[in-house]
């Protein structure tokens, strides 16, 4: 059978994913043939290796569903069997509960499928390491310093397929875990030439990575190695961004699903600077609404979550994050929640602990607040509340480009490091050609001398721990960790050129991208955004200069210019709003200046361009008097003419 690609499209059956592969699945299993052992290669004629699948969806469109009733029923009447993988405890127990209901109709069910953690799975590799030790060294590492898998490959040949469910994981998570690279790469090499499927709502990273890595171990220099099989995806992505036409280590099918957003209100919160500013709204935002109404609020920082838990203390809140989701009381929610899929608190403040693994259907839950900075974390987090008949408000809280710089510049002290370290391990490699060069001793070597820079601290070990494994006692890159670095290093720097180009609601604009709105609608609503903002702005000046204390009032120059600061960032933002007229950077930088008030010059263009209807007048005080500000409207004559 001839090898095709590119990847398989099928946009027109249904809405649910067992619609979209239809029968096809049948030719997954077809074409897996009998390798079993990690590091068997096959021949370079052999163009087909097994199967790797691609499911992308949203939650609620039937990815488990479909694994646990079609594949599973056609892989048990084939007698074969499924290493189903997950990444939290929740989700596990979740599909090992599914399972058990099917076993009342087949007892034997469980012969054909297991559930594990990707962690569980982790740690029984790290386990090899302490056998190895045990065996003094022998086996602690393989050729190319690759990690030893001895005892694990017998334990893969149990299974015919993997699925890997929420495998962006892989990625996400290699920052602060950064044992990911032994579960990816064992269920790279060890089921190669069977069936793996890989499924998320936010899958394109992941699978760039793995398209990559089969590429190397296809065409690099005798496979990957373990500090090579980074991507580098330029070079064989061709010109529509998939991958190039050379033959690679598996037929590759792809399942997308166009995701449905329509069921969502979309509110943006304006002009918020700070954390209580952020609180005071939601506060403000909750008492306008229904007391019957539940809410899932999702906070990007510990801080945010205890002070909304505080304001929120009288309205059944409570707080969870990784930090004290030991907690019995709220350990008992999170169970609740898994076992009910209903929200027994009226309010669920969340770190991003709870963005997989979860599923509300409480109808009762119809709103939901957003603060995460990339579409894999806002998508997850969306995807804890379940369609339901009703539509879902979805609260965003704008982030501004100095954000943006802020994230930047913490990955970029990760990326610095990761890059500096495959720099050395080239430089052994060049220094020592290739035919004197050993990949265990030069990271050996390099593993001296990185001990050495954070003992000294000239490599911060906060920034190193999520960047290296530890196996045989020796540092290890996660090349995984390296290339989520790099991906979250060039997505800050876009979001910061983005502002650049399109002002301050370019995060916004993405984030609307990322809920399937068209650019036609995101200009709306973009452009209704700065109306309602602009309208603010100025009621705000108007109802500040409107005053007694300031309207035909004389003034001195430090009176003026305190008024002038407590309204400076709604002039500011009405004067970038007429940003194209002239005058507008010189009215602009004087605005922004804390110690200068308001001038004739000014308050023209305001009145001119903002709708600002007054204007001062600017009274030289005689000898050493201070000279005097006063502010007066504008009166229009009652016959202006044409």
């Amino acid at each position: 059978m001839p090898f095709h690609f590119p990847t398989v499209y099928r946009r027109d059956r249904g809405m649910y994913i067992g619609d979209l592969i239809g029968e096809e699945y049948i030719e997954w299993e077809e074409y897996s043939d009998t390798y079993n052992v990690c590091y068997d290669k096959p021949s370079w004629d052999d163009e087909e290796r097994g199967s790797c699948i691609f499911i992308s969806s949203a939650t609620g469109s039937g990815k488990t569903h479909f694994i646990l009733n079609k594949w599973l029923e056609y892989m048990m009447r084939r007698r074969k069997s499924i290493l189903y993988l997950v990444n939290r405890s929740i989700l596990k127990d979740d599909i090992k509960e599914k399972i058990a209901e099917k076993k009342m109709e087949d007892p034997n069910i469980s012969n054909f499928i297991d559930v594990k953690l990707y962690q569980e799975l982790e740690n029984d590799l790290k386990g090899n390491e302490k056998e190895a030790a045990k065996n003094g060294g022998e086996g602690k590492k393989e050729k190319d310093g690759a990690h030893a898998y001895k005892g694990m490959e017998t334990d893969s040949m149990k299974y015919d397929c993997v699925v890997c469910d929420e495998c962006h994981y892989f990625l996400t998570d290699s920052n602060y875990n950064v044992d990911t690279s032994l579960s990816f790469r064992w269920v790279q090499d060890c089921f190669s030439h069977k069936v793996r499927i890989f499924m998320s709502a936010t899958i394109d990273d992941i699978m760039a990575y793995i398209w990559a890595y089969d590429y190397d171990w296809k065409w690099g220099d005798g496979g990957p190695k373990y500090y090579l099989c980074k991507p580098e995806l330029e070079k064989w992505k061709g010109g529509n961004g998939k991958i190039g036409s050379l033959p690679l280590r598996s037929k590759y099918y792809e399942y997308p699903m166009e995701k449905n957003y329509k069921y969502i209100d979309i509110h943006i919160r304006d002009n918020i600077r700070n954390k209580e500013e952020i609180a005071n709204d939601i506060v403000e935002v909750i008492d306008k609404t229904s007391k019957k109404e539940k809410w899932l609020i999702f906070v990007d920082s510990v801080r945010l979550g205890e002070i909304l838990e505080k304001r929120l203390s009288g309205k059944k809140a409570i707080f969870i994050s990784s930090q004290n989701k030991r907690d019995e009381e709220k350990a008992g929610v999170v169970k609740g929640i898994t076992a009910k899929e209903t929200m027994t608190m009226q309010i669920i403040i969340a770190t991003s602990v709870l963005d997989n693994g979860i599923n509300i259907k409480d109808d009762k839950l119809r709103n939901v607040i957003l603060m995460a900075d990339t579409e894999t974390e806002f998508i997850q987090m969306l995807g804890r509340k379940r369609k339901d008949q009703e539509n879902l408000n979805v609260y965003l809280y704008p982030r501004d480009k100095e954000h943006f710089k802020n994230r930047q510049r913490a990955v970029g002290k990760k990326l610095k490091i990761a890059s500096e370290y495959i720099g050395s391990l080239e430089w052994y490699k060049n220094k020592f050609k290739v035919d004197g060069y050993k990949e265990d001793v030069a990271i050996e070597h390099l593993h001296i001398e990185w001990m050495r820079n954070m003992a000294e601290n000239r490599i911060a070990v906060e920034d190193a721990k999520g960047l290296f494994n530890v196996y045989g006692g020796t540092l290890y890159l996660n090349l995984l960790a390296y290339q989520n670095v790099k991906n979250l290093y060039k997505y800050y720097g876009e979001m910061v050129e983005e502002f650049d180009k399109y002002g301050k609601y370019a995060f916004v604009k993405r984030q609307l991208s990322w809920l399937g709105k068209k650019d036609e609608e995101i200009r709306e609503m973009i452009e209704g955004l700065q109306s309602i903002k602009e309208d603010a702005c100025r009621k705000n000046v108007i109802e500040r200069i409107s005053k007694e204390d300031v309207l035909n009032q004389p003034m001195s120059k430090k009176a003026s210019t305190s008024m002038k600061i407590g309204i400076k960032e709604d002039l500011m933002y009405l004067i970038n709003c007429a940003k194209d007229k002239e005058r507008y950077k010189t009215v602009l930088d004087n605005v922004s200046k804390s110690d200068r008030p308001l001038t004739k010059n000014d308050m023209l263009f305001l009145s001119e361009h903002c709708g600002i209807p007054y204007e001062v007048k600017y009274i030289k005080g005689k000898g050493n008097e201070e000279g005097i500000y006063i502010f007066s409207e504008i009166i229009q004559p009652e016959n202006p003419k044409k």
